[in-house]
């Protein structure tokens, strides 16, 4: 690799912490998709995604740890806050007593879709216009980059495989 490219990539990194920076500060601060009900994103995202599944009779929260990309932990976490908040319900499995499951509530429902409205006008008014004259290979280009950078700063105990019920979910999907 010569020099000229060497530079270019430290430029790169240091645009990509700036942006990480950024993104964390966003994430961090809590939204009011509907009025009067303050989210922070990871529990919108949960909320979008417990939404997208729709399924009736729940989802583990394993289901849900793999389809956010996070622990199980995490996902416990997220979901005892939304409960909390009047979000979502949590109920043990009927099959096995042992598994958490958990379902939207009328109130998270409306959240998930203003929330998933707000990124949609996000999409078309910003991100949309801003790569309209990008092709596909520096689209992909882009996406392989984030997933390097992703794996690159990844911890070990972070990873987790799909458990079966986000097997299938994902599968349907397709």
């Amino acid at each position: 690799m010569d020099k000229k490219q060497q530079i270019l990539l430290r430029r790169l990194g240091r645009a990509y912490g700036k942006s990480a920076r950024i993104y964390f500060e966003y994430a961090s601060t809590p939204r009011e998709y509907l009025a009067g009900y303050p989210v922070y994103m990871r529990e919108a995202d949960f909320l979008e995604e417990l939404e997208r599944v729709d399924c009736q009779d729940g989802v583990t929260m394993g289901a849900m740890a793999s389809l956010l990309g996070i622990t199980q932990g995490a996902a416990t976490q997220i979901a005892a806050r939304l409960v909390k908040k009047g979000f979502i319900t949590k109920f043990r499995s009927k099959e096995d007593r042992r598994c958490i499951q958990v379902t939207l509530t009328q109130l998270g429902k409306q959240i998930a879709l203003a929330h998933r409205a707000y990124e949609d006008h996000m999409y078309e008014e910003l991100l949309f216009p801003m790569f309209e004259n990008t092709t596909e290979e520096e689209i992909r280009l882009l996406i392989y980059y984030e997933e390097m950078v992703g794996r690159i700063f990844q911890k070990e105990e972070q990873h987790a495989p799909l458990d079966a019920g986000a097997a299938k979910i994902l599968d349907h999907d397709i």
